[in-house]
């Protein structure tokens, strides 16, 4: 007897429910960050009394005595900001590999590699000493924390990922993006790749076994050598070593070279949690400002704390000749001319 014989209703289909990416309605925040003075109204303060002077921190960064976000700023308030090193595509025009190179990156990686935007000293400061990032389920509301403007935001991966404009609403709800890779781990774990996948990965572009203290003159394309300098130089953000290559470095490669699916929001993530990784006795810089100020500008941020009260930090910079010569990649002629790729020593003679 069928269902309208016997009177009874069809079964309804459940519709797969859509998870928002973020609902301002719905967040309770799980963390509270203290200062030792209260937040002084813009519009009835001083430039002066914002900004403070060298023995007051700028108002946003007035964390209360015994706090973990004054611990990490305590350690960090001295560091410059790195000066990212982007694209030469002038250089990349005169070797004839701009078009190669574009065709690499595609669109998002092109976009977040532009470092295009002005970074401010004080909020990159504000961002890594109360940044956290739990890994995990990229849909809760609270894996993703940090302060800017001294207002504490918590967020699921998507959310965050719109932010850095790397992502549409549309595309952070799409398979490509949940079901991508997040990144390495040493045993296994569900959308995630081992070392000896990145090993596998490196063995197709570079020479040598796989090791901790890797270089990047080993990987055979001079193009690809190039690259690495601009990862390392920006997403990746080191100020030296750029001749090492880790596995964060092959992280990147592994989407740009090898074409791979990978989550750029959760890589991006990975490299931010270095930012605050800091001892008094290490030089290094703080990198992503850029970035920092593309989630500050879609956050409103600058719409309470204008360029007048933030100091900017240093421009992009480009990857010269003189760095692509140093790194193998063109003649020492003028104009320079593109090396040859070395051949892999198990592509036979044929090749």
């Amino acid at each position: 007897m069928s269902q309208e014989q016997s009177g009874s209703r069809p079964a309804r289909r459940k519709r797969p429910r859509r998870q928002p990416v973020f609902d301002p309605v719905a967040q309770r925040y799980s963390r509270r960050i203290c200062y030792e003075v209260e937040e002084i109204p813009i519009e009835e303060a001083s430039v002066d009394e914002i900004k403070g002077d060298e023995d007051t921190p700028h108002i946003i960064l007035r964390f209360s005595l015994n706090t973990t976000e004054k611990e990490i700023y305590d350690r960090i308030w001295e560091a410059p900001l790195l000066r990212h090193r982007t694209f030469n595509w002038e250089l990349l025009g005169t070797l004839g590999q701009a078009e190669r190179v574009r065709t690499l990156l595609g669109p998002r990686w092109a976009t977040i590699l532009r470092f295009d935007r002005t970074q401010y000293v004080k909020l990159v400061h504000e961002f890594y000493a109360t940044f956290r990032h739990k890994t995990g389920d990229l849909f809760s509301e609270h894996v993703v924390l940090f302060s800017l403007g001294r207002q504490l935001f918590e967020m699921s991966v998507p959310r965050f990922a719109v932010l850095t404009g790397l992502y549409t609403e549309e595309e952070v709800q799409t398979s490509a993006f949940t079901e991508s890779v997040r990144g390495y781990t040493l045993g296994t774990r569900r959308y995630w790749i081992t070392s000896t996948d990145l090993a596998a990965f490196r063995s197709t572009i570079a020479e040598g076994p796989h090791a901790s203290n890797a270089v990047s003159s080993a990987i055979r394309d001079p193009v690809h050598r190039y690259i690495h300098i601009v990862i390392t130089s920006t997403f990746v953000g080191r100020q030296s070593g750029h001749d090492k290559c880790s596995n964060l470095d092959l992280m990147c490669l592994y989407s740009i070279i090898g074409q791979h699916d990978v989550n750029l929001a959760t890589l991006l993530l990975s490299s931010m949690g270095r930012g605050g990784r800091r001892d008094e006795s290490v030089s290094a810089r703080l990198p992503l400002g850029h970035i920092i100020s593309q989630i500050a500008a879609a956050l409103g941020v600058f719409e309470k704390y204008s360029a007048a009260y933030l100091t900017p930090g240093l421009d992009t910079e480009v990857v010269n000749v003189a760095d692509a010569k140093k790194a193998g990649m063109c003649t020492y002629e003028d104009p320079p001319r593109l090396v040859d790729a070395r051949v892999s020593a198990g592509a036979g003679s044929s090749s």
